[in-house]
């Protein structure tokens, strides 16, 4: 029979945990800061070319009052609603 080899704690850490860089990367905060990095790339974008900035925003916003509006006028399937009598 062959001597036991003692492993070492970290080798059964490391074997159990997985890749370690995985790991660190599920628990950090690297989400927020590929985040924050994709904000900043935006607004620099955006100061670049502040007419495209002003369209878009003007037209995001005009979009959003037509659509709130139409809601406000169309018949809303639950005002028709009424509890069933006993």
């Amino acid at each position: 029979m062959p001597p036991m080899m003692k492993i070492p704690p970290e080798s059964i850490a490391r074997r159990e945990f997985g890749n370690l860089g995985l790991v660190e990367e599920m628990w950090s905060w690297i989400w927020l800061e590929q985040f924050w990095r994709d904000v900043v790339y935006r607004v620099r974008g955006m100061r670049r070319s502040p007419g495209f900035t002003a369209v878009a925003v003007i037209a995001g916003c005009h979009r959003r009052i037509l659509i709130g509006n139409s809601l406000k006028r169309s018949a809303s399937p639950f005002r028709q609603w009424r509890p069933a009598r006993p």
